[in-house]
C-alpha cells in the first residue's frame, strides 16, 4: 500500500504550526489613510481596495477611536468606509488580508497538497492573530495589555452599534430641553501594547424637547480579531 507523505511543522513544545491541513489568509495591501471628510461627530474617508478574492480587513489608529462602517463590494474592488472620533487629518493604518497567492519566484519555504494547492509559502505574510473577543458592546468600556512594546490591529467579524437620547443641557425650544437622538459605533484605538475602546458616534439629530420622539435605547454587541502587525 503507497504511503501518503506527510510533513509537520512544529514548535519546541510539539505542536503543530503547519501541516497539509493550514489554512491562513495573508497581506495583500498595508495602507495608510488619513480622513478627509467631517460628519456630525467624526471624520472618515473612503479606502478603496482592488483585487479582492475573500478580504478581511483589520485597522489600527494610535491617536483616536476607529472602526469600519461598512464594506461596498462590486465585482472584485472593495470600499471600505474609516471613521474616527478624531479630527479630519486622522492617520489609520489599513490591513488587507486575503487568500494567499504563489510568489512567481519564491525565496524560501513553499508547502503544496498533492494536487498543487499551496499551503504555505514562507514569503507572504499572514495574520498573526493573539486575540478573539465577542460580546462586546458600547458601554463595555473594554480594554486589553498584550506583549510590550507590540503593534496590534483590530479586524471586526461583527461591528457593533448603539442608538440613544440624550437630553441637552438649558432650556431649548417650547421652554424644555432639547434632544439628541444618537446613533454611534463601537471604536477601537490601538496604542503600542494593546487596544482599547473608544466609540465613535457616527451622526446625531437634536428634536425640541417637546416634540422629541420616544427612542428605546439599542446597543448591539462586536465581534472582534486582534492581530500583531508588528512586522508587517
Amino acid at each position: 500500500m503507497a504511503l501518503t507523505p506527510v510533513l509537520r511543522i512544529t514548535n519546541t513544545s510539539g505542536t503543530t504550526l503547519i501541516d497539509r491541513t493550514y489554512s491562513n489568509t495573508s497581506l495583500r495591501e498595508k495602507r495608510a489613510v488619513t480622513t478627509d471628510t467631517l460628519g456630525d461627530e467624526c471624520s472618515y474617508v473612503d479606502v478603496v481596495l482592488d483585487d479582492c478574492d475573500d478580504p478581511e480587513v483589520a485597522f489600527r489608529c494610535e491617536t483616536h477611536g476607529a472602526a469600519m462602517l461598512f464594506m461596498l463590494a462590486s465585482g472584485t474592488t472593495r470600499t471600505v468606509r474609516m471613521i474616527s472620533n478624531g479630527p479630519i487629518g486622522t492617520t489609520i493604518t489599513v490591513y488587507h488580508f486575503d487568500t494567499p497567492l504563489p510568489n512567481a519566484s519564491p525565496s524560501g519555504a513553499v508547502l503544496r497538497v498533492l494536487a498543487g494547492d499551496l499551503i504555505f509559502d514562507a514569503d507572504n505574510e499572514y495574520m498573526d492573530v493573539v486575540d478573539f473577543q465577542e460580546e462586546i458592546g458600547a458601554s463595555s468600556a473594554f480594554s486589553a495589555s498584550y506583549e510590550s512594546g507590540r503593534l496590534y490591529a483590530v479586524a471586526p467579524g461583527r461591528a457593533g452599534y448603539d442608538t440613544y437620547a440624550e437630553p441637552l443641557g438649558g432650556t431649548g425650544s417650547g421652554g424644555a430641553p432639547d434632544v439628541a437622538v444618537v446613533q454611534g459605533a463601537v471604536g477601537w484605538k490601538t496604542p503600542v501594547g494593546g487596544i482599547e475602546q473608544s466609540n465613535v458616534i457616527i451622526f446625531f439629530t437634536i428634536f425640541p424637547g417637546h416634540s422629541a420622539p420616544v427612542v428605546t435605547p439599542f446597543s448591539s454587541s462586536v465581534e472582534i480579531t486582534v492581530l500583531d502587525v508588528t512586522d508587517l
